[in-house]
């Protein structure tokens, strides 16, 4: 079991990159409701195993990760590569179901939904655009800006409360990928980390989809009031001890 009396007890190969920030009894709520008043801001990451992250900005300005979509996985193993239009249609049926009266705001995703396929003219973003009737806005491109977004909002408090607050019935692979899934790779060594990028494994693309609406709606403020060198940052991530139960 991953989940013993509520804790994340599953081991994951790798450098963790949330499991510092992730606190599992202050960002993850049982209760968590979406605000009616408020519409949906979605995440996507693109073919041929996508995902999406319905969340909501509430007025504190916290992040509300209310629901996740992950396409082609199970048991951990990517099986099948599903298509956009299948895979968009199965996100707003249940949405609508689930969540019935909540509008849909925004969206941001991958830049490389914007591309072709290679059948038509015919783009993911075209296709999530005519599901949902509002723009898509690509995020981000490196991980810098999507990882730090989310870091940041893990970090932060607003009124007493962390400003990202997370569906334990709604996104527990989200959390899984924040208590230490989403990882670096090692070098055989374990003494650092093997190449710049995440593992694509199979929290990546959820994770993905979550740091491109960050990267548009909080990187700025990243930049501003935070790290402000952290766009000329060259080092390799440490690799904790205590982190890797050393």
């Amino acid at each position: 079991k991953r989940f013993i009396r509520g804790e994340i007890v599953h081991i994951y190969p790798g450098l963790p990159i949330f499991q510092k920030d992730f606190d599992f009894s202050r960002h993850v709520r049982d209760d968590l409701k979406p605000i009616p008043s408020r519409g949906f801001i979605l995440g996507w990451d693109n073919p041929p195993h996508p995902a999406c992250i319905a969340t909501q900005i509430d007025a504190k300005g916290r992040w509300l990760w209310l629901k996740e979509f992950q396409g082609g996985y199970i048991d951990n193993r990517l099986v099948e590569h599903v298509g956009m239009a299948s895979f968009s249609d199965i996100v707003k049926t249940t949405l609508d179901a689930d969540f019935p009266g909540i509008s849909y705001q925004s969206q941001y995703g991958d830049a490389a939904c914007q591309s072709p396929s290679t059948t038509d003219d015919t783009t993911a973003a075209d296709i999530v655009r005519a599901k949902f009737g509002i723009p898509f806005l690509p995020g981000l491109i490196g991980y810098t800006p999507r990882l730090e977004s989310i870091k940041n909002r893990l970090r932060l408090t607003i009124d007493g409360e962390p400003a990202l607050l997370i569906s334990k019935q709604g996104c527990p692979m989200a959390i899984e990928a924040l208590a230490g899934g989403y990882v670096y790779g090692l070098k055989p060594d374990a003494t650092s980390i093997q190449g710049y990028d995440p593992v694509k494994n199979e929290y990546a693309d959820l994770m993905d989809a979550a740091g491109y609406i960050g990267s548009r709606l909080f990187w700025q403020n990243v930049v501003q009031r935070v790290i402000p060198d952290v766009l000329h940052r060259k080092h390799e991530p440490e690799v904790d001890s205590e982190v890797m139960g050393w």
